[in-house]
């Protein structure tokens, strides 16, 4: 490589670059916590749809993490005591999340903190199934 952080870049096709990440660190923080919510063994079953001022809750009452993947405006994440939420801007003007947890302990007291502040009335929990025959 010629430079000490490149750029990342992405191709739908064989003509056709763009600009994923303006640096290589960048992409990779956003991939390892992208992967970490996918691999915790709870999480939400899909992406949800969120309405932006839920998402603005999300925003004012949780840490964000410093990094992201800038294509598409997104994603965000937010840390809360050992979960993250992942938030996606949408666009047909809607927001996305997705959330896990390490432990179902953790990713209750999560969907609980979520409720409280209105962001939904309902659980989106589905344990990661694993060893099964």
């Amino acid at each position: 490589m010629w430079k000490d952080n490149p750029p990342v870049y992405a191709a739908p096709a064989i003509d056709e670059w763009y600009s994923w990440e303006a640096t290589l660190e960048g992409f990779l923080l956003g991939m390892a916590h992208r992967q970490a919510i996918f691999s915790y063994a709870f999480r939400t079953g899909r992406f949800m749809f969120i309405p932006p001022d839920d998402a603005e809750k999300i925003r004012a009452s949780f840490r964000k993490i410093d990094c992201h993947i800038s294509r598409e405006s997104g994603p965000e994440y937010f840390g809360w005591h050992g979960a993250v939420i992942m938030l996606q801007e949408d666009l047909h003007g809607w927001d996305t999340i997705f959330y896990g947890a390490p432990t179902e302990i953790q990713f209750d007291l999560l969907d609980e903190e979520l409720r409280d502040l209105g962001v939904y009335d309902q659980t989106w929990k589905i344990p990661y199934l694993t060893n099964v025959i």
